[in-house]
């Protein structure tokens, strides 16, 4: 995958560019979320309080932890707040309060031309797919026009897709716990909210977000590999909407659920239709991550082997897991302090990255700014008896012993004597048993 072409759509670290018309359309379609969806939530209170509390706390508790675990999706770079906010809030809002509309009118041709039955049991399936699915992803589509330099792989379309869905996702389940309150007779408030969040919330895993998710795929992949054929990208983001929009259909549809009966043959139904979906978002994330690695050792390519960036330290980025382990070990031979300054470390050299694929936008300066945010951390880390192979002056491997500088192949940052207390050298970093004799 090539590096991006970074276009100039204004900060790329914000939402906020009132510049851009996407922008306002954005704004505005959210308002009118806001006081519809407002005014249905302030009536659910009034109605039952108790029920409409508990359908806010089991949500939120859903919600958090789904975002947190999303938000660390893409490995290379945490999104922006502001696009974050901008995504849950059109997913919450936006498209739900428009879905609404769209819905009824389906749900009212589909008894016309139909009957009352089948509408009630095929409706979902002909309604919420062409409907919500379209007006999930044209916030993606938004986000996108706003600040395409977010857009860096089709990664980035995935974690913003899946934020979109799991507003959506959230809103609609606690309009169909109070649904389910009223059909109950409004008596027990309690037993519906949670038996609506069994069903909706635990086992829809393979919901809205994973939808969303595999169609914002193929919006990233539009937005970020400009180096295939428009006609080639549009293809592959017809696709992501087509299966979108199959597996939404799929899980509305009486398909399989009425074939196992009631109780819990309904809930093996939805396990059955959901997990093929959840495979494919697996398989589809792994790609994802696959090109967005190739996009950052291409961004990075010119300061591989400096003072910066080390091979080694490299083939650390590449991975949530390896980055912990370097820090794991270093907490246990060092402390928390050292541990804490290798975090930064390899957060600047991410930060390094970004800065190189945006240098034909930004110029130079942001490039050198990363560039000595990490030779102070380097500092700092030697003053911790933490060095980095080719930092110190004077060292193995160090820009004062030659040609050799920074080099991972060959030099004294693979010998086990240069390692940990105990001997052993764990990836590219060395921990001396004394703190080193170097001064900045």
């Amino acid at each position: 995958m090539s590096a991006p072409i970074p276009r100039d759509w204004g900060d790329p670290t914000s939402v906020m560019q009132p510049r851009q018309p996407a922008f306002w359309l954005l704004v505005g379609l959210t308002t009118i979320g806001v006081l519809r969806i407002g005014s249905m939530v302030g009536e659910a209170f009034r109605l039952y309080p108790t029920g409409s509390l508990l359908a806010v706390t089991l949500l939120t508790l859903y919600a958090v932890p789904f975002i947190a675990f999303v938000y660390r999706l893409d490995l290379f770079e945490r999104e922006p707040v502001t696009m974050v906010a901008a995504a849950l809030a059109w997913g919450g809002l936006a498209a739900t309060s428009l879905a609404l509309s769209g819905n009824q009118a389906i749900f009212g041709l589909a008894s016309k031309l139909g009957s009352p039955d089948f509408a009630g049991r095929w409706g979902p399936a002909l309604a919420a797919p062409p409907i919500e699915e379209t007006l999930k992803i044209l916030g993606v589509v938004l986000l996108v026009l706003i600040a395409r330099d977010q857009f860096d792989s089709p990664l980035d379309g995935m974690v913003y897709g899946a934020l979109v869905g799991l507003g959506f996702q959230v809103v609609e389940d606690f309009i169909y716990c109070i649904n389910a309150i009223t059909l109950a007779g409004g008596d027990g408030e309690i037993g519906p909210v949670l038996g609506t969040f069994v069903v909706r919330a635990l086992v829809g895993l393979w919901s809205h977000a994973t939808y969303t998710a595999i169609a914002g795929y193929g919006v990233g992949y539009v937005a970020s590999r400009r180096d295939r054929r428009l006609a080639d990208r549009l293809l592959v983001a017809a696709g992501c909407l087509v299966v979108a929009y199959s597996a939404h259909f799929i899980w509305n549809s009486p398909l399989l659920t009425e074939a196992f009966g009631e109780g819990a043959g309904i809930l093996l139904g939805l396990v059955l239709k959901g997990i093929p979906v959840l495979v494919l978002l697996v398989v589809m994330y792994r790609l994802a991550r696959r090109q967005e690695a190739t996009w950052f050792r291409v961004a990075v390519a010119g300061e591989v082997g400096s003072d910066v960036l080390l091979r080694e330290e490299l083939d650390e980025l590449m991975t949530l897991s390896s980055r912990k382990d370097v820090t794991k070990m270093v907490r246990r031979v060092r402390g928390k302090r050292a541990a804490k300054l290798v975090g930064q470390l390899q957060h600047a050299q991410l930060e390094l990255g970004l800065a190189c694929s945006r240098r034909s936008v930004t110029g130079e300066d942001d490039v050198e700014d990363a560039r000595r945010t990490i030779r102070l951390l380097r500092v700092e880390l030697a003053q911790q008896g933490v060095v980095r192979a080719g930092t110190l002056p004077g060292s193995p491997g160090s820009p004062a012993a030659g040609p050799a500088a920074g080099s991972a192949a060959g030099s004294d940052a693979a010998d086990p004597a240069a390692g940990t207390a105990s001997g052993q050298a764990v990836g590219a970093t060395g921990v001396e048993s004394s703190p080193p004799n170097a001064s900045p």
